[in-house]
């Protein structure tokens, strides 16, 4: 599960394998000035780790999918630009598929 090796990358797994909220909270939160924003992040996380601690049957990797996926349902519900940003994000992916990302060219990808 791509997902749950991201987070072990970072270092944001419990002893059990699954996502640290404490963890996760510092690090989506640490950098971040506007309180509004983190605080907005902050209740999401809280949110989504209540939500998901319900369904204990979760093994680690559907927990930290489901995790993921939570956050990005909270972030699209209360993002004005997220259409904006998502038709950026497809405009980027294209390039890199069909080649002409300048960027990745220059680093010989």
């Amino acid at each position: 599960c791509t997902i749950h090796c991201v987070f072990n990358q970072l270092e944001m797994l419990n002893s059990n394998s699954r996502p640290d909220k404490y963890s996760i909270v510092n690090i989506m939160t640490n950098q971040i000035k506007d309180v509004e924003l983190k605080e907005f992040i902050q209740d999401s996380i809280d949110e989504c780790f209540d939500t998901l601690e319900l369904d204990s049957h979760n093994n680690k990797c559907e927990f930290s999918k489901n995790f993921a996926v939570c956050m990005e349902n909270k972030a699209q519900r209360n993002c004005d630009d997220w259409d904006e940003n998502l038709s950026a994000n497809k405009i980027n992916s294209a390039g890199l598929q069909d080649g002409t990302n300048q960027q990745d060219k220059r680093k010989g990808y």
